[in-house]
């Protein structure tokens, strides 16, 4: 379906980008993740309207038991998201059972839309763009996610816009919202936002321009010119990071994969009466929309209960050492240190406290070792989390604020590797930061720097030992041994660095370094990722 999509839209002269986990299946290692149920497309609304036009024009351009499925070509299709659907599949999800066209196997066309470069109107635009999708979609709860705070500002908006659509039509106000709010000139913008409604998700425009083409499986695809920035937004700064199992997201479809869904919809739809359904929908959304602001109350009251359950217990069952934890960082014992922090980091980073911006109190030694603990181990990202609610409390002490310039330090680093591959920009970031130099993202930039400029015998046992002295510190890391497991290869040493390479995948869930380890030693780590179980309508 994706070789076809492609297809059709170097027919049409209609840019595309690779987007979600798709973009980051092909950028990271070239191929599906195995867990994925879906693709997704990034196309900017001027290529939409443009592709659009073409296949409302010449439909011979659609292959035969394929389907583009839109609001404007289907009745009780209420999704800004456009869908390229096999009609030989089924994979049904709730919110399509009423319209029945888009019930297959598809592809997600989601549409970016232009935003004001007037920066004053950023704000009323996103909230605009939040009722729009509210408004469009009857079957479920769209801006779910908010705080409370945006969420009354956002009820009210909705009301407000509900009682309109009484008086003129829904449909009129949704081309009123369009008309007024979605309809920026592409060539005036700097940024675009995703037509999405369940997150703000903003991207510099930049980042997509003409695109590059990422090999994926056994093509290539177009991807964002700078895919890894528009991943660091949508996935934060650990987006080199494959998922653990039980956090990686599918869809909640009923599938039958060898089976056209008409075969289903057929059954089901001369038995019920859409029109009506439809209004129970629109009446339980506006219900769903009023109740749910007790519903975010009360979950902001749960995280109250557990901030002050946390502080009971630590005080009281697990108060914290000082002088215990202060030297088993200075000797580097870290699986001691996760110990010991474990029942904090599970509470500090639960994302109803970040949320609600609710910092559990500890004392800010404490919160300086939990972080400090988090940055020797490479996952400067999660101690940054715990940073931003510090900060909102007031000035940092000494210690974290040193903790803030490492953390900064660390990301420009990834940054310059993942972002850029600028070995220049990695050289001077390691030269203008060599009392860094016992760090661990440091130790990795500068083995990712001679690992891309060894060209020779000598270069590649420069790196070994590198990776070695690096490993002496930070045994446990991965990545690491992944760039060991490299220079052995090309030492001729591939016995040794094969089981060096087992060790690397297993110890890290850096997808550049299975990359790399697959490459040289074809240890393929991401196979052996789990498949989520399905309803199996078949069956």
């Amino acid at each position: 379906m994706l070789v076809e999509f492609d297809s059709i839209c170097e027919q049409t002269e209609v840019k595309y980008y690779l987007a979600g986990g798709t973009a980051l299946g092909a950028v990271r290692n070239h191929c599906f993740l195995p867990w994925d149920d879906d693709i997704d497309i990034y196309i900017t609304h001027e290529n939409w309207k443009k592709l659009r036009k073409a296949l409302e024009d010449k439909p011979e351009l659609i292959p035969e038991g394929r389907d583009f499925v839109y609001k404007e070509n289907t009745e009780y299709y209420c999704n800004p998201i456009v869908r390229y659907v096999n009609k030989n599949t089924t994979s049904i999800m709730k919110s399509q059972i009423l319209a029945a066209r888009a019930c297959g196997q598809a592809i997600e066309l989601l549409i970016m839309n232009p935003m004001p470069a007037d920066e004053s109107r950023t704000e009323e635009y996103l909230r605009m763009l939040k009722v729009y999708t509210e408004l469009l979609s009857p079957y479920f709860l769209v801006n779910k996610h908010a705080s409370i705070n945006d969420y009354e500002i956002h009820l009210k908006l909705c009301r407000e816009y509900y009682k309109l659509c009484d008086e003129i039509g829904k449909e009129a106000v949704l081309k009123k919202i369009e008309d007024e709010y979605l309809s920026f000139p592409e060539k005036e913008c700097e940024r675009f936002c995703m037509l999405w409604g369940i997150s703000t998700l903003i991207y510099e425009k930049k980042n997509y321009g003409n695109g590059r083409r990422e090999l994926f499986e056994d093509t290539e695809f177009f991807v964002g010119e700078n895919a890894e920035g528009i991943f660091r937004v949508a996935y934060g700064d650990s987006w080199m990071y494959i998922p653990e199992i039980s956090e990686q997201d599918i869809h909640e479809a009923s599938k039958d994969l060898n089976t056209p869904f008409e075969k289903y919809t057929s059954k089901y739809l001369p038995e019920i009466n859409r029109e009506e359904y439809y209004g129970c929908f629109e009446r339980k959304k506006r219900n769903v929309l009023e109740a749910f602001i007790y519903t975010l109350k009360l979950r902001k009251v749960e995280a109250e209960a557990q901030k002050i359950v946390a502080e009971m217990h630590i005080a009281k069952e697990k108060p914290f050492d000082k002088e215990q934890i202060a030297l088993l960082l200075d000797e580097g014992e870290y699986e001691k240190l996760n110990d010991i922090f474990e029942y904090y980091y599970s509470r500090q980073l639960d994302s109803e406290l970040r949320k609600n911006e609710m910092l559990i109190e500890v004392g800010d030694d404490i919160i300086h070792f939990a972080i400090s603990n988090l940055i020797n181990q490479g996952k400067y990202y999660n101690g940054n989390k715990i940073l931003k609610l510090r900060k909102k409390r007031g000035a940092l002490t000494e210690a974290l604020e040193e903790d803030e310039k490492i953390i900064e330090f660390a990301r420009n680093i990834s940054i310059a590797i993942y972002d850029l591959k600028d070995t220049e920009k990695v050289r001077a970031l390691l030269a203008e930061n060599k009392d860094y130099s016992w760090n661990i993202e440091w130790q990795r930039g500068n083995l990712w720097m001679l690992a891309k400029m060894a060209d020779s015998e000598g270069e590649w046992e420069n790196v070994k030992g590198t990776a070695e002295k690096a490993l002496y510190c930070f045994e446990f890391d991965g990545e690491i041994m992944s760039f060991l497991a490299q220079a052995l290869y090309y030492l001729g040493k591939t016995e040794e660095g094969k089981k060096i390479g087992e060790r690397s995948v297993e110890k890290t869930r850096n997808a550049f370094a299975w990359e790399r380890v697959k490459t040289y030693y074809d240890i393929d780590r991401i196979s052996r990722e789990g498949l989520n179980s399905e309803v199996n309508l078949h069956e």
